[in-house]
């Protein structure tokens, strides 16, 4: 046998044997990542219109229920948020369901104090891989350098761009069909993912004050979205969610600057700004997963009073 021939067949071979190897850790990897698949697929798939369409960080998708923001509003909402959500992440989550979707009627945009502080990169981008179809993530992944044509050509090589966490987590499924710290409450009605009833601990509150980073290029971003949705037609409410007796705030220097630009941002833009870390539940220790997230209870609280909120911005 000619040694190019041999070469070829053992290329092809090894190929075939990663791929084959690969794919139940792979798709145990999915299994692992489960709420988030299956709460992206609804957003950049084609697929049922909403409504109303909730895009933010894990304080979005842990803490508004649409199935009460539903009931009380009567309409089709879903929760687009995600974790460690950043405004380039919220950029291409709203974009991207345009693409297989009419424009909804309302888009409540949450952001947190960290919300630009990472403008260059979108948080654990490998696991939109299973929806490089959508050609808005394909365009944000070549504008942040991320691999696309060979993820295309060999699938299981995505399973090498995930972290060593996931990748562990991946193995521990394979093997014994769970992993340590595995999210049990497995909860997911149309976006939303209930954190469980366990209530924070008060004296376990972080202390330390440190100053946030804000990329000029995500407040751009942020005001691209502004535009887009003006063009579309698209309402917009920039939303600041409950924390528990401003301490999430408190944890910044500058949070206040941080604050004045949104506002600001929102008047020039003449859309409704609304901060929600004042309200009465906000000084209920026992609607708080942690200072910044609501547990199950307190979304159950939160999104009753939002959807009472947004009520009128809906019949106008």
């Amino acid at each position: 046998m000619r040694p190019i021939i041999r070469i070829v067949i053992i290329t092809v071979t090894s190929f075939v044997l990663v791929s084959i190897l690969a794919t139940p850790l792979n798709n145990n990897i999915l299994r692992c990542q489960n709420s988030y698949y299956k709460r992206f697929n609804p957003v950049f798939e084609a697929g049922p219109a909403y409504d109303v369409l909730f895009v933010g960080s894990s304080r979005t998708f842990r803490g508004i229920n649409p199935y009460i923001i539903d009931s009380i509003c009567h309409v089709n909402s879903f929760n687009a948020g995600k974790d460690a959500g950043h405004i380039p992440d919220f950029e291409m989550t709203i974009k991207g369901y345009l693409v297989n979707h009419p424009a909804p009627k309302l888009i409540v945009l949450t952001y947190d104090f960290t919300s630009f502080s990472t403008p260059n990169e979108i948080f654990n981008y490998p696991l939109y891989y299973p929806l490089i179809e959508n050609p808005v993530i394909e365009q944000t992944f070549k504008k942040y350098g991320y691999s696309t044509s060979m993820i295309k050509m060999f699938p299981f090589l995505r399973v090498t761009l995930l972290d060593d966490f996931t990748k562990i987590n991946g193995v521990k499924m394979l093997i014994n069909h769970r992993y340590e710290g595995m999210d049990t409450n497995e909860h997911i009605y149309k976006g939303y993912l209930a954190n469980s009833n366990l209530h924070m601990d008060k004296s376990n509150i972080e202390k330390t004050q440190k100053r946030v980073y804000v990329g000029a290029e995500s407040v751009s971003e942020l005001q691209e979205i502004i535009n887009m949705c003006k063009t579309k037609g698209i309402k917009l409410i920039v939303l600041y969610q409950p924390e528990y007796r401003f301490n999430f705030e408190k944890s910044f220097s500058n949070s206040d600057s941080v604050i004045n630009m949104i506002a600001e941002m929102a008047h020039r833009a003449s859309i409704p700004y609304i901060r929600h870390d004042t309200l009465e539940m906000c000084t209920d220790s026992m609607l708080f997963h942690d200072r910044s997230h609501l547990n199950i209870n307190g979304a159950k609280v939160y999104s009753a009073i939002l959807a009472k909120e947004l009520n009128p911005y809906l019949s106008k």
